[in-house]
């Protein structure tokens, strides 16, 4: 009895070594990516209005649609091509 217990014992350490390990990579890669992006010249903005009105192809057409738009095709079964 004494083993199993001890095994469900560090069984718990090493979960809680484990997820702050975790954390501890998530942030690390965060960090790394942010430098990256800072210091590349071509570098992903961070904050910027992503809103439909800068969505345009080549030609400057629009590839934003209206909600109404996207449900009636939805209701029709024609969102895919």
């Amino acid at each position: 009895m004494k083993i199993r217990y001890r095994q469900i014992k560090f069984k718990k350490k090493y979960r809680k070594q484990a997820a702050r390990q975790i954390f501890a990579i998530i942030l690390l890669s965060c960090i790394v990516a942010a430098c990256v992006n800072h210091f590349r010249s071509n570098g992903i903005p961070i904050v910027k209005d992503w809103s439909g009105q800068n969505l345009s192809d080549d030609t400057g057409d629009s590839l934003a649609i209206s909600l109404d738009t996207a449900s009636r095709l939805f209701a029709r079964r024609r969102t895919l091509p």
